[in-house]
């Protein structure tokens, strides 16, 4: 993918990703009456995140003063601004049970992001907006669970399901050691 947002070094990006299941209720060795679906799946890949506002790569400028004493003021900038990634694995199963009736639904996840673009605070005296860095590294890590039953009463047909997530959220480097405020 390319993006005007970063500089011509670090303007294209690939994002890979690739998923794979196996159905082994369709397998001839596997028939158990009460299982009507059972599906493996695994899942990997990466995205790229440039939402920033434009040109944080290149010399700008503003105009400041009272009309008559209008001076430039050279704003931040990071040439070496560039997309942020974010690889996630995926693991799961899908169960089905009874014809359809009962459904659970398992995933495990591990999502990095590297390189998260980050606008850090220009000291207040400089009067300057600070400009997007890619300073830090996330990981998040969980399951989540899903259930649903599914019956009919005469013509109503209907659904009843719900689920559970857990998720670990670890900040597990900051680029240059500078402290994330808000």
């Amino acid at each position: 993918d390319g993006s005007s947002k970063f500089g011509p070094e670090n303007k294209w990006g690939i994002f890979p990703s690739v998923n794979v299941g196996w159905v082994l209720t369709e397998e001839s060795f596997f028939k158990i009456p009460t299982v009507s679906l059972l599906r493996l799946r695994a899942s990997w890949g990466i995205n790229g995140n440039d939402r920033i506002p434009s040109y944080q790569w290149a010399d700008r400028y503003r105009l400041l003063g009272p009309v008559g004493a209008i001076t430039p003021q050279k704003q931040d900038f990071n040439p070496g601004i560039k997309w942020e990634e974010i690889a996630q694995l995926n693991l799961g199963f899908d169960l089905e049970l009874f014809k359809y009736k009962l459904g659970i639904g398992v995933d495990y996840y591990i999502k990095t992001t590297e390189d998260m673009l980050v606008s850090y605070s220009n000291p207040a005296f400089s009067g300057l907006p600070a400009p997007f860095r890619n300073a830090a590294t996330v990981s998040n890590k969980g399951v989540e669970v899903s259930f649903i039953y599914r019956d009919n009463i005469g013509d109503l047909n209907f659904d009843i399901s719900t689920n559970v997530g857990f998720v670990k959220n670890e900040i597990t480097s900051l680029n240059g050691g500078l402290p994330l405020t808000g």
